[in-house]
């Protein structure tokens, strides 16, 4: 809240509005809960227009300062990162990876904006979604793309992503991804089955890059929705 401050505090006391601790904490009941607005009011003691206007500013003040936390690391960190993957993994150059998690609807989307239909954001997983892109190294979320809904192949978001041109105009380190995404001369992506199952040193190679993405993507991802 001390952080939001400065973007939450009201300029009168007009109304008795509420502190910015009241407001964060209205918006963080609703990030959480997922229900209606005039709930996460009933919760807080106030209205539904007053938790809509804590939602709105709230969510505003914190996409305001994104950068500051949301960002593509640079060469020291991106160092430091692959001398830690290679002594836990003993995989070399690894400083990233790339994985898309579909983000849940309750219900088909509603009121779309002209040229999106409910369709396409039916995924392969039997519900409606967004597939959110996730860039992460192994402590930290690098990069998010939301824009594509849940029928978007991965390969697909990751080409047309922002990311994709900062990892590839640098060839000194790698960034791993699944089978689903497009190798590359820094994407790296296991073997596919009949090639591991002939090659003791590639089934080796699968399985170490499977924890290097676990900790780079999926663990991101628990703690991610654990909070939310």
């Amino acid at each position: 809240a001390a952080m939001l401050e400065p973007d939450l505090l009201c300029d009168t006391n007009r109304g008795e509005p509420l502190s910015p601790v009241e407001q964060v904490c209205v918006a963080l009941h609703h990030y959480g809960g997922g229900q209606f607005q005039r709930v996460t009011g009933l919760c807080g003691g106030i209205s539904q227009c007053g938790a809509r206007k804590s939602l709105i500013r709230v969510t505003d003040a914190l996409v305001a300062r994104r950068e500051d936390f949301i960002y593509m690391p640079g060469i020291e960190e991106m160092e430091a990162t692959s001398k830690s993957i290679l002594e836990r993994f003993g995989l070399p150059r690894f400083s990233m990876a790339v994985d898309g998690m579909m983000t849940r609807f309750e219900d088909a989307p509603r009121k779309l904006p002209p040229g999106k239909y409910k369709q396409l954001f039916w995924c392969r997983k039997q519900f409606y979604a967004i597939n959110c892109q996730v860039v992460g190294n192994d402590w930290r979320i690098c990069d998010l793309d939301v824009r594509w809904p849940g029928s978007t192949h991965d390969s697909r978001v990751w080409c047309r992503s922002q990311a994709k041109p900062y990892v590839e105009q640098q060839r000194r380190f790698l960034i791993a991804g699944d089978s689903a995404y497009p190798i590359s001369e820094v994407l790296v992506k296991p073997f596919n089955i009949n090639e591991a199952s002939q090659d003791r040193r590639k089934r080796t190679f699968n399985r170490k890059l499977s924890g290097l993405r676990t900790v780079m993507s999926e663990n991101l991802y628990g703690v991610w929705k654990q909070r939310f």
